[in-house]
């Protein structure tokens, strides 16, 4: 029997960040996405499985608060986090916290 692997994390995100776009919001603005690698401390010896969720976001009170997260292209080594908004929300800060379990 393999053991379990467990790695835990939490990340903020933000428009510190290079490449974030989801506090712009024109009127009828499309929608937007930030993605972010997140390189796990030690590498699984197969691909994990990933569970995220939000834990705070800093988003404007001038309009619905409209915010999507997600976790992608996931591998041994690591996972993309997406955040999305669209129409005129605008979010500064997302923070997320995930959990990865796999041997």
């Amino acid at each position: 029997m393999t053991p379990m692997n467990f790695l835990a994390g939490t990340e903020a995100l933000g428009s510190l960040n290079e490449g974030w776009s989801l506090d712009k919001a024109p009127h009828g603005a499309p929608a937007r996405t930030f993605r972010r690698r997140v390189s796990f401390e030690r590498p699984f010896s197969s691909t994990p499985l990933v569970h995220m969720g939000l834990a705070g976001f800093d988003i404007s009170n001038q309009d619905s608060a409209r915010i999507t997260s997600r976790v992608e292209n996931v591998s041994p080594e690591g996972f993309e986090i997406v955040v999305g908004a669209w129409l005129h929300t605008r979010v500064w800060r997302v923070d997320v916290n995930w959990l990865a379990i796999g041997s």
